[in-house]
């Protein structure tokens, strides 16, 4: 495991436990996490996926573009589906979150669809 892998790796320890630690207050203070979970917990699956990712994007080659390329279009589809759920969500009622929550909570769900897409994406091909 080369010198940057560690770092992203220890990096990526350190934003988990805060994401957990900021949660876990959010919920014994009984209401929903606060928004800044959300983007720790972000930052915690760019760590951990760049940790693997970073000797197959370390070279610039055909293989990492199109790890990029395809994550991006799987990326762009899922983004679609989860607005199309949480559209649906808030239409029927059955999401009560606020409007910057609910922009967290897509944020969050891009960020990590497309990172772990390169991570699938790079140990399949």
């Amino acid at each position: 495991m080369n010198p940057y892998s560690k770092l992203f790796l220890i990096l990526g320890l350190l934003a988990a436990m805060m994401a957990i630690f900021i949660a876990v207050i959010g919920f014994m203070a009984g209401s929903t996490p606060p928004i800044m979970t959300y983007s720790m917990a972000s930052i915690a699956v760019i760590s951990f996926c760049l940790s693997y990712l970073h000797p197959v994007f370390n070279k610039k080659d055909e293989r990492r573009k199109w790890i990029q390329q395809r994550g991006m279009a799987y990326t762009s589809i899922a983004v679609f589906i989860y607005l199309s759920l949480f559209m649906l969500g808030v239409q029927f009622e059955w999401i009560l979150f606020s409007t910057v929550e609910v922009l967290a909570m897509i944020t969050f769900l891009a960020i990590s669809t497309l990172y772990l897409s390169f991570v699938v994406l790079a140990k399949v091909y």
